[in-house]
This record gives C-alpha cells, structure tokens and sequence, in this order.
C-alpha cells in the first residue's frame, strides 16, 4: 500500500483552515461587541460624564456574571453541564443559565 505524502502546501492549507475556525469560533459575537461600542460612542458624544457610570455598570455586571457562574459550581459540584450525561446535560446548562441570570439581574437591580 502506498503512503500518501502531503505536501507543505497541503499542511500550510489546513493550519490555515483551522486558523480560521479558531477565529471564527471567537468572534462570534462580534457584532454584539460593534453594536456596544458604537453605543459607547455615542453616549461619549452626547453626555460624556455618563462614561464613568457607564464603566461602573459594565464592571458590576460582569462581576455578577462571573459571581453567577462560581455560585452554581459551587452549589452544584457534580452538575456540570460539561461532565453530565446526555439526557441530563440540557437540564444543567438550563439551570446553570437561572442561576448566571438570577446573579445579573441582583447586581443589576441592587445599583
């Protein structure tokens, strides 16, 4: 049986490929990320002394995102919606998702 030898072009091509998967996969919310910093754009246009208050929000929100997301792996160890089972699997990212928003909405509503 013959061995099938790729060429350096055939490697190049499929690093390339996954490159651009990689990428791909991390900028799926790009257009979220442009629609919010046109909007910053324009609340520093309009009333940039909302800018610090701004700032302050965006930082209490990721930390309860971030807040949200330990209170759950903490409460629920062996729940992980990575290591459960399939027919399980959906029940944890859904409980998982109520507990990252309950965390939100809390910091959210408390400033």
């Amino acid at each position: 049986m013959a061995q099938h030898h790729r060429t350096e072009g055939e490697v190049m091509s499929n690093y390339v490929n996954t490159a651009l998967e990689w990428l791909a996969d991390k900028l799926r919310a790009s257009a979220l990320l442009l629609i919010t910093l046109v909007l910053l754009l324009v609340v520093a246009k309009v009333a940039p002394q909302q800018l610090g208050i701004v700032a302050y929000k965006g930082a209490l929100l990721s930390g309860g995102g971030f807040l949200g997301y330990w209170v759950d792996r903490v409460l629920f160890p062996y729940g992980r919606p990575d290591q459960a089972e399939y027919q399980t699997q959906a029940h944890a990212e859904y409980r998982r998702a109520i507990v990252v928003a309950a965390a939100l909405l809390a910091v959210g509503l408390s400033a």
